[in-house]
């Protein structure tokens, strides 16, 4: 199913904090491949195996433009491992602040029994597409903190890699930016716009957007521009429905 899917991991593990992930039933497309529990098909192993580095960062490897061939991962909301200490080497201050506070998913899902066709690249774009073209605009990450509005979903706009570590930091999510999967965004101006290939993508970020729960709020962290590059992609796929049923006729 990965290669109808255009993905290669499937996640188990996603990095935000439990403050941050409420749904156990909902998952995400990320650009990022993961970097801790994961499972791949037979497909993929026997795509990468013969050159898999036998020393070094073999995540940082996979994430190259010629291993993921523009694929993306499917990640859940509510993690399904969790990470219960320190590792001896690691980074105890990463560990702290965000491994130790991720929350473990308690609700059993039957995901086999669900319609996931929505993770289908063409019709996820178009689904977060109109997710985020929607939810209301804040102008701040500051005007969070005094935000009264409904339940419901907002956004948030960044500029820049320090656009989103400034954003990031004060929520409290993780500010690493970690190469992406596929060549998003590779279009804009490396000086100016976020992300590129070579700046570093959001942990658990689709196409620069990073998807997370506020309080009574779904939080959509997007980068200037992410509307014209979606829209570009969705109105693709329209123009390609139409042309199809033209044909059938």
């Amino acid at each position: 199913y990965t290669h109808i899917y255009n993905l290669s991991p499937i996640a188990t593990l996603n990095p935000q904090k439990a403050e941050f992930a409420k749904d156990s039933g909902t998952l995400h497309r990320t650009d990022v491949f993961p970097d801790y529990a994961w499972m791949i098909d037979a497909d993929f192993w026997r795509e990468v195996k013969t050159d898999w580095p036998q020393h070094g960062d073999w995540k940082a490897w996979i994430r190259t433009r010629d291993k993921s061939k523009g694929r993306s991962c499917v990640i859940p909301e509510v993690c399904r491992v969790s990470v219960r200490k320190r590792s001896a080497a690691g980074d105890h201050t990463y560990y702290d602040q965000y491994l130790s506070k991720i929350k473990l998913n308690k609700n059993p899902v039957k995901f086999a029994t669900m319609d996931l066709d929505f993770l289908k690249k063409p019709t996820y774009n178009a689904y977060i597409y109109g997710l985020v073209r929607d939810s209301t605009n804040l102008t701040s990450a500051s005007s969070l903190q005094n935000y009264r509005g409904k339940p419901g979903d907002i956004k948030l706009e960044y500029e820049g890699t320090s656009g989103y570590v400034s954003v990031s930091r004060m929520i409290g999510l993780p500010s690493v930016l970690k190469d992406g999967m596929s060549p998003t965004f590779s279009h804009l101006k490396i000086s100016h716009d976020f992300p590129s290939p070579a700046l570093g993508h959001p942990p658990a970020s689709y196409q620069g957007i990073v998807i997370i729960r506020y309080g009574t709020w779904r939080l959509f962290i997007v980068p200037q521009g992410w509307e014209k590059r979606m829209y570009t992609e969705v109105k693709a796929r329209k123009d390609s429905e139409v042309c199809c049923r033209a044909i059938e006729r």
